[in-house]
């Protein structure tokens, strides 16, 4: 089906299969490097896929527009926080965590729950490999 449509920059896409970190039943925007003529999945502004055959077609670049204004439409509906989060780039439109929303905010838990996590579980587990190296 795709091998008849060559994909333009700004075409959304959804992939059949995982590639890389593109998750089948996601939209991803199609780009292209600099002078390329390869198309790729972009996430967070990297290239993460360029599996072709397996993409789905969801709209055109020309019709952006209306695009744009669902996007916008969704945005209108968020609440807060999760306004926030997608205007970050934290979370997707799927409020799921983008991959540097994820990092972030692993390290924002780590920061504020690092002490409790170091006692309850990374003690006990120095602990145990401690015990099994002198036995």
């Amino acid at each position: 089906m795709n091998n008849t449509y060559q994909f333009k920059k700004g075409d959304i896409v959804r992939t059949n299969k995982t590639c890389g970190d593109a998750k089948p039943g996601v939209n991803y925007t199609i780009g292209y490097r600099q002078g390329g003529t390869t198309p790729y999945i972009y996430i967070d502004s990297r290239e993460v896929c360029s599996c072709t055959e397996d993409w789905i077609l969801i709209s055109k670049a020309n019709s952006l527009t209306q695009t744009n204004m669902l996007e916008k439409f969704k945005q209108s509906l968020l609440k807060e926080p999760q306004k926030s989060f997608r205007k970050a780039g934290i979370t997707n439109g799927d409020n799921m965590l983008t991959s540097d929303g994820n990092a972030i905010f692993m390290s924002y838990l780590l920061e504020k729950f690092g002490a409790d996590f170091k006692t309850e579980v990374v003690d006990p587990l120095l602990t145990e490999e401690t015990t099994e190296k002198k036995a």
